[in-house]
Protein backbone atom coordinates (compact mmCIF):
# COMPACT_ATOMS: atom_id res chain seq x y z
CA UNK A 1 0.00 0.00 0.00
CA UNK A 2 1.23 3.48 -0.81
CA UNK A 3 0.65 6.68 1.10
CA UNK A 4 -2.71 7.45 2.66
CA UNK A 5 -5.33 7.51 -0.07
CA UNK A 6 -3.05 5.70 -2.52
CA UNK A 7 -2.74 1.98 -3.28
CA UNK A 8 0.16 0.62 -5.33
CA UNK A 9 0.75 -3.05 -6.07
CA UNK A 10 2.93 -4.99 -8.51
CA UNK A 11 1.56 -8.18 -10.09
CA UNK A 12 3.13 -10.72 -12.38
CA UNK A 13 1.20 -11.26 -15.58
CA UNK A 14 1.43 -13.73 -18.42
CA UNK A 15 1.19 -12.47 -21.99
CA UNK A 16 -0.30 -15.23 -24.12
CA UNK A 17 0.98 -15.19 -27.69
CA UNK A 18 -0.04 -17.39 -30.60
CA UNK A 19 2.79 -19.85 -29.97
CA UNK A 20 4.33 -18.88 -26.64
CA UNK A 21 3.86 -17.19 -23.29
CA UNK A 22 5.98 -14.58 -21.57
CA UNK A 23 5.98 -13.31 -18.01
CA UNK A 24 6.30 -9.68 -16.98
CA UNK A 25 5.12 -7.22 -14.33
CA UNK A 26 2.30 -4.73 -14.14
CA UNK A 27 2.23 -1.91 -11.58
CA UNK A 28 -1.33 -1.18 -10.47
CA UNK A 29 -2.07 2.21 -8.93
CA UNK A 30 -5.21 3.62 -7.32
CA UNK A 31 -5.79 7.07 -5.84
CA UNK A 32 -8.68 8.43 -3.84
CA UNK A 33 -8.44 11.54 -6.07
CA UNK A 34 -9.53 9.48 -9.09
CA UNK A 35 -11.84 7.04 -7.33
CA UNK A 36 -13.30 5.32 -10.38
CA UNK A 37 -10.05 4.38 -12.09
CA UNK A 38 -7.10 2.04 -11.76
CA UNK A 39 -3.90 2.75 -13.71
CA UNK A 40 -1.89 -0.19 -14.96
CA UNK A 41 1.71 0.35 -16.10
CA UNK A 42 2.90 -2.72 -18.00
CA UNK A 43 6.66 -3.30 -18.09
CA UNK A 44 7.90 -2.72 -21.60
CA UNK A 45 11.58 -3.63 -21.52
CA UNK A 46 11.42 -4.54 -25.19
CA UNK A 47 10.36 -1.07 -26.34
CA UNK A 48 12.91 1.32 -27.80
CA UNK A 49 12.60 3.81 -24.93
CA UNK A 50 11.88 1.29 -22.12
CA UNK A 51 8.78 3.24 -21.11
CA UNK A 52 5.83 1.27 -19.74
CA UNK A 53 2.57 0.94 -21.59
CA UNK A 54 -0.04 2.59 -19.36
CA UNK A 55 -3.72 1.69 -19.50
CA UNK A 56 -6.50 3.09 -17.33
CA UNK A 57 -9.38 0.82 -16.31
CA UNK A 58 -12.60 1.41 -14.45
CA UNK A 59 -12.25 -0.07 -10.97
CA UNK A 60 -15.67 -1.67 -11.27
CA UNK A 61 -14.69 -3.33 -14.58
CA UNK A 62 -11.86 -5.18 -12.81
CA UNK A 63 -14.11 -5.96 -9.84
CA UNK A 64 -16.90 -7.35 -12.04
CA UNK A 65 -14.31 -9.39 -13.94
CA UNK A 66 -13.45 -11.27 -10.74
CA UNK A 67 -16.90 -12.89 -10.84
CA UNK A 68 -17.94 -13.05 -14.50
CA UNK A 69 -17.49 -11.63 -17.99
CA UNK A 70 -17.17 -7.83 -17.88
CA UNK A 71 -16.54 -5.18 -20.46
CA UNK A 72 -17.39 -4.48 -24.07
CA UNK A 73 -15.26 -3.12 -26.84
CA UNK A 74 -11.52 -2.69 -26.36
CA UNK A 75 -11.08 -4.24 -22.90
CA UNK A 76 -12.78 -7.35 -21.54
CA UNK A 77 -12.17 -9.08 -18.21
CA UNK A 78 -13.23 -12.57 -17.12
CA UNK A 79 -12.34 -15.20 -14.54
CA UNK A 80 -10.55 -18.37 -15.68
CA UNK A 81 -10.21 -20.53 -12.59
CA UNK A 82 -7.42 -19.17 -10.39
CA UNK A 83 -6.61 -16.42 -12.89
CA UNK A 84 -8.25 -13.38 -14.42
CA UNK A 85 -8.02 -12.95 -18.18
CA UNK A 86 -7.81 -9.42 -19.54
CA UNK A 87 -8.31 -9.10 -23.29
CA UNK A 88 -7.25 -6.04 -25.27
CA UNK A 89 -8.83 -5.51 -28.68
CA UNK A 90 -7.67 -2.94 -31.22
CA UNK A 91 -9.34 -3.58 -34.56
CA UNK A 92 -7.92 -6.86 -35.84
CA UNK A 93 -5.16 -6.86 -33.19
CA UNK A 94 -5.69 -8.74 -29.97
CA UNK A 95 -3.69 -9.39 -26.79
CA UNK A 96 -4.48 -11.62 -23.83
CA UNK A 97 -2.90 -11.43 -20.41
CA UNK A 98 -3.68 -13.33 -17.24
CA UNK A 99 -3.01 -12.38 -13.61
CA UNK A 100 -3.55 -14.33 -10.42
CA UNK A 101 -7.12 -13.86 -9.26
CA UNK A 102 -6.20 -13.70 -5.56
CA UNK A 103 -3.55 -11.01 -6.15
CA UNK A 104 -5.95 -8.82 -8.15
CA UNK A 105 -8.67 -9.33 -5.54
CA UNK A 106 -6.26 -8.29 -2.77
CA UNK A 107 -5.35 -5.11 -4.66
CA UNK A 108 -9.02 -4.26 -5.27
CA UNK A 109 -9.92 -4.94 -1.62
CA UNK A 110 -7.27 -2.39 -0.65
CA UNK A 111 -8.82 0.19 -2.97
CA UNK A 112 -12.23 -0.33 -1.37
CA UNK A 113 -10.63 0.28 2.03
CA UNK A 114 -9.45 3.67 0.74
CA UNK A 115 -12.72 4.55 -1.02
CA UNK A 116 -15.70 2.29 -0.24
CA UNK A 117 -18.15 1.41 -2.97
CA UNK A 118 -20.65 4.26 -3.30
CA UNK A 119 -18.32 6.93 -1.85
CA UNK A 120 -16.56 7.68 -5.14
CA UNK A 121 -18.47 10.87 -5.97
CA UNK A 122 -17.79 12.30 -2.51
CA UNK A 123 -14.03 11.84 -2.99
CA UNK A 124 -13.88 13.39 -6.44
CA UNK A 125 -12.34 16.84 -6.71
CA UNK A 126 -15.03 18.29 -8.99
CA UNK A 127 -13.37 21.73 -9.17
CA UNK A 128 -10.12 20.16 -10.42
CA UNK A 129 -12.01 18.09 -12.99
CA UNK A 130 -13.97 21.08 -14.25
CA UNK A 131 -10.80 23.18 -14.52
CA UNK A 132 -9.13 20.38 -16.53
CA UNK A 133 -12.10 20.22 -18.89
CA UNK A 134 -12.11 23.96 -19.45
CA UNK A 135 -8.35 24.25 -19.93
Amino acid sequence: MGSSGQVDHVLVFVLHGPESQSFSRVSLSYSEHRPWQVSAAFDAADTSDNSPAVWVFARDLLTQGLFGQAGHGDVRVRPTGQHIAIEFHDGPDYALITVQRAALAQFLDSTYTVVPLGDESRRMDWHEQLAALLA
